[in-house]
């Protein structure tokens, strides 16, 4: 990474604001529709032993093997140009080295949570908007120097608050809709007392995954004036890009692309970010 990159990361990352955690009752999201019924009581279990640090390797591994679906998936990023390793991966153990036991953890909780497109559970353009915002933050995070990888899961469960409010309680969550339609995050505070962000953040915290996923998403809605980590800026630039290039979300837009591409110290076209973009996108579909 050059100095100037560098210096610029640690900076940022020196910015980074701790937020009040909310009282958030998990239980009741985890309990809701959406969750894949299927998949509930493997993934905990496979989350379990990601979180042991005296768990076997091989015993990972095997769990892990009994998910066709999950280790398509582990393959398939393994291999992307998302991940660049130097050679291929043609197994479930050598996909695990090179992704690392953090990023299986991010594989199996998109898992868990059924994203794909054909999920009734969420919300019409969901999907796509989250498919955006994950391409969108992998471009940012490849120019400021910061974990593609680590960005793009980030962005593409910025939102899961949203749906899993509207699964587990659908009369409050119309009622804090806004005028236009989309989820209001002064409405979502008058009304529950926490934010989409917040659902998110407790949830996936509680799942165990690894804290700079949850606080970024946690602050993917915070003033970036007020301190921010470089990861949580380098999302909301992401998704800001994937909105400024017309991916409609559920909920309000995070912010002004050009605001949050300063705050990054990043001085690019909005011209390349797009192509980018579209390169990107159709890439993060086929992860999933």
């Amino acid at each position: 990474m050059p100095r100037s990159d560098l210096s610029r990361y640690v900076r940022l990352n020196l910015m980074s604001s701790q937020l009040e955690r909310a009282d958030v009752d998990v239980e009741l999201y985890l309990g809701c529709s959406l969750i894949a019924a299927e998949t509930t009581a493997y993934t905990t279990k496979l989350m379990e032993l990601l979180d042991d640090s005296d768990a076997e390797h091989d015993d990972i591994i095997e769990l892990v093997s009994a998910d066709a679906i999950l280790v398509s998936k582990i393959l398939t990023l393994a291999n992307s140009a998302f991940v660049g390793a130097r050679r291929e991966s043609s197994n479930v153990w050598d996909a695990v080295r090179v992704l690392g036991l953090s990023m299986v953890r991010n594989v199996a909780t998109l898992r868990l949570f059924a994203m794909k497109p054909d999920n009734a559970e969420l919300p019409a353009g969901y999907f796509e908007h989250s498919v955006a915002s994950a391409a969108g933050a992998a471009v940012i995070a490849s120019q400021v120097g910061n974990k593609v990888r680590d960005a793009w899961a980030i962005a593409l469960m910025h939102d899961l608050g949203i749906v899993l409010m509207a699964s587990a309680e659908p009369d409050r969550f119309q009622a804090a809709q806004n005028d236009s339609g989309f989820s209001s995050l002064a409405e979502e505070h008058a009304v529950f007392g926490f934010g989409h962000d917040d659902v998110a953040a407790e949830v996936l915290d509680h799942l165990g995954l690894p804290t700079t996923l949850t606080s970024a998403i946690r602050e993917h809605n915070a003033d970036p004036s007020t301190g921010a980590s470089a990861m949580s800026l380098t999302v909301r630039a992401g998704i800001a890009l994937a909105e400024q290039a017309g991916a409609t979300s559920c909920s309000e837009p995070v912010g002004n692309l050009n605001e949050l591409l300063d705050a990054l110290d990043l001085s690019v076209s909005h011209d390349a970010l797009f192509a980018e973009l579209d390169e990107h996108r159709s890439a993060v579909a086929a992860l999933l």
